[in-house]
């Protein structure tokens, strides 16, 4: 089962959020079989980098896509990880200021990247669950 598992950018998280979204990481890695994780290189760290981290650490296959250096290669990487995957989780915090998620259109959470792929995964009717640590 490819999981896909994206979300928010570690500088807009706290240390308890960090360890509340490793357990939910473990936490949806052991609802499947037969797993096999998907995320996309980080360099702002957060969820993607706790994705890679929790696979480095436990052995389970993980396929990470790069963002790219524009915003037309991190589109379609985004479209492949929708595309890839049988299940799609975004995971993110409360929110920390007075915007909505401009992916969402709402204000019940921080803003990520992740949200714009899992509306991609929904269109393509994958499965899908936002995660608001």
């Amino acid at each position: 089962m490819n999981v896909a598992i994206l979300g928010v950018r570690g500088s807009k998280m706290t240390n308890e959020e960090r360890d509340r979204a490793t357990q939910k990481i473990v936490e949806i890695s052991k609802a499947y079989d037969n797993l096999k994780l998907l995320t996309m290189k980080s360099p702002n760290g957060g969820i993607n980098t706790l994705v890679e981290l929790y696979a480095d650490a436990t052995g389970v296959p993980l396929e990470i896509l790069e963002y790219g250096d524009n915003m037309d290669t991190w589109r379609k990487n985004c479209m492949r990880i929708a595309d890839k995957c049988d299940c799609f989780h975004c995971i993110t915090t409360l929110p920390k200021g007075k915007k909505s998620c401009h992916h969402c259109l709402d204000y019940t959470h921080e803003n990520t990247g992740g949200c714009n792929v899992m509306k991609w995964a929904k269109s393509f009717g994958k499965p899908t669950n936002l995660v608001i640590l």
